[in-house]
């Protein structure tokens, strides 16, 4: 019985700690450009952390028809 609750404490205070491993997070958007260069619209923001952050800070612009799709983050 006491092993079950030490480990059930063990386990809490990891997942406690688990979110402040990330602190390399920003919020980031798609933003979409007609032409190239004229603003068109914006996706909502959503915040990104890890590796799923450096796959998005890594791509590069695309072109889709009329609309050039850029990733946006602060």
């Amino acid at each position: 019985m006491k092993k079950k609750i030490i480990f059930a404490v063990f386990l809490v205070l990891i997942i406690l700690a688990a979110p402040s491993c990330q602190k390399d997070c920003k919020n980031c958007k798609k933003v979409y450009y007609t032409n190239g260069t004229t603003f068109d619209h914006e996706d909502d923001p959503a915040q990104y952390c890890g590796a799923e952050l450096l796959v998005i800070e890594g791509t590069d612009p695309m072109t889709i028809g009329p609309y050039t799709v850029k990733w946006e983050c602060n």
